[in-house]
């Protein structure tokens, strides 16, 4: 089970390289186009729902990380330290090219740039269970887009280019036992506008700024694989959600994850269920050998072992407000890993692929682009890449495609537009 769940945090995750060229921003127009509203894609980026998401996705990724290695040291008879103190940083962007935005020059093409730096610091207590962890999420949302230089010609790639945008951030606190229970609490901060008439050029009209700073709750149970949160709001919760991830069913390779989530935005609950199976269950089959590996300038002996995945993953989710298909996706992933187990070092390598099909043809999406299609259609594809020399381990994720359905539902105003994601994280544990 906990090889599943490393393999899905891999595949999951913010996976293939695809490189996307900046926007290049050109005047649409030589007269301001007197917008009435910050730019649409600015606008939807600042739900506080994502950000919050946000966190959870890199607290997940941890918690995979870590029961990960404990199983490992339990297979080989090896004991976890009394006191287990971890921490993990990475940074993250996400480039949505084709946005539009308003300005003193006209209507300008852009690149919506999406920064974000995480981080998270704790200790577990082994014979206690007691678990203590401090996490934080630095966001930066902006529209970037060129201006000419004076002085360069009409062909000329020698731009400047305007950025502007918000800034936001988060900190969240989790307690309790590692794993039998543990609540969160968090709050975001107040979101500050930031380079509004660089390089000349300002947006119409001027990026307006929300001083809430929304909190946070929830519990999770990662022995049972489930977890409860609300992120509140001015005028009541802004999210609600109840999810159980990945349940193996008895006498089959397959897992469910499956619960429903209340939008206040789509004033709507959303139904979610997936299904994960390995295909070629012999392939998740352990093949263990002698090994050796290098300290230093020591020579230690110990366990190699490998192991491979590739099967299908399906999910959709419904809405209740008129009972119809949201969203339906179809993955194929797999995933190989070599480990290398002694009392004295673990290290491993782990390298995941996956591609998919994606469907998303929401009420609200649909409401927000009158006279579009009501379905979009979408594809995409990733890789990650993990290796670790204890007691530090280091994660890559790259992924290119359009029109997902997570980016779909938070930015509507996104739809046919490419989009690219990278994230680099480092992991120590003792």
């Amino acid at each position: 089970m906990r090889r599943r769940n490393v393999r899905l945090g891999a595949a999951l995750a913010w996976s293939l390289a695809v490189s996307l060229e900046p926007g290049r921003a050109r005047a649409q127009a030589t007269t301001p186009c007197f917008a009435t509203a910050t730019p649409a894609a600015l606008s939807e980026a600042r739900a506080a729902r994502w950000l919050v998401g946000e966190d959870l996705l890199a607290q997940s990724h941890l918690d995979v990380h870590r029961a990960y290695k404990r199983g490992l040291l339990a297979e080989h008879g090896v004991a976890p330290p009394a006191w287990e103190v971890f921490a993990t940083a990475g940074v993250g962007g996400q480039w949505i090219a084709g946005a539009s935005a308003c300005s003193s020059r006209g209507t300008e093409e852009a690149t919506l740039e999406r920064y974000r730096l995480f981080g998270a610091t704790g200790v577990t207590h082994r014979e206690s269970g007691l678990h203590l962890r401090v996490s934080f999420v630095g966001a930066a949302d902006q529209l970037a887009f060129d201006v000419p230089r004076p002085e360069a010609t009409a062909d000329s790639d020698d731009d400047d280019v305007a950025r502007a945008g918000y800034r936001q951030g988060l900190v969240a606190l989790r307690f309790g036992h590692h794993r039998w229970g543990r609540l969160v609490i968090g709050r975001l901060t107040a979101e500050g506008a930031y380079g509004n008439g660089a390089n000349g050029v300002t947006l119409t009209p001027r990026l307006p700024t929300s001083r809430t700073s929304p909190w946070f709750y929830g519990v999770d149970v990662p022995a049972l694989h489930m977890s409860l949160l609300t992120v509140g709001d001015t005028g009541g919760p802004e999210l609600i959600q109840v999810m159980a991830r990945d349940l193996t069913v008895p006498g089959s390779s397959t897992a469910l994850s499956l619960g429903p989530t209340y939008i206040r935005e789509e004033r709507q609950t959303v139904g979610f269920f997936r299904v994960r199976g390995n295909a070629l269950g012999a392939l998740g089959r352990r093949k263990r050998r002698p090994g050796a590996s290098t300290v230093g300038d020591e020579t230690v002996f110990g366990e190699t072992s490998e192991a491979a995945f590739l099967g299908p993953v399906a999910e959709i989710s419904v809405e209740t407000g008129d009972a119809r298909l949201r969203h339906a996706r179809f993955r194929w992933e797999a995933s190989e890993d070599s480990i290398f187990m002694s009392e004295r070092q673990i290290s491993f390598v782990r390298g995941s692929i996956h591609a998919e099909a994606t469907v998303f043809r929401s009420r609200f999406f649909e409401a927000s682009r009158p006279g579009g299609r009501p379905a979009a259609f979408g594809l995409g594809a990733g890789l990650s890449f993990d290796v670790e020399w204890r007691p530090f381990a280091l994660a890559v994720d790259l992924s290119g495609g359009f029109n997902r359905p997570e980016l779909l539902s938070l930015l509507p105003s996104t739809a046919g537009q490419a989009e690219g994601r990278a994230t680099l994280g480092l992991r120590v544990e003792n």
